[in-house]
């Protein structure tokens, strides 16, 4: 995880804490929206349907690689939606 940071410093400095972190998955490319201004601490929120998984886990299976968008919403400490984004998620399967 440490060589994530070092890597990216970007996430340190947003106070970021990645969960989770695997080889053979990358973020290939994100787009962000602004709503508000964001006030305490922030949640971040992500969720794939389970349609979406089958599809994601069959495409994988039979290319050996898949690529998928995620959408994450961030709330504030009251619960507003301050910034949404769409995070193009790459995956591969380990040879």
């Amino acid at each position: 995880m440490r060589r994530l940071f070092e890597a990216e410093p970007f996430l340190g400095y947003l106070g970021l804490e990645v969960v989770e972190a695997r080889a053979g998955t990358a973020v290939a490319h994100a787009s962000i929206d602004y709503r508000s201004l964001a006030r305490g601490t922030l949640t971040a929120r992500a969720e794939l349907p389970a349609e979406d998984c089958e599809r994601i886990r069959a495409e994988l299976s039979e290319r050996g690689r898949v690529r998928f968008p995620v959408a994450v919403a961030l709330t504030d400490a009251d619960g507003t939606i301050a910034t949404t984004l769409t995070v193009e998620v790459a995956v591969r399967s380990r040879a």
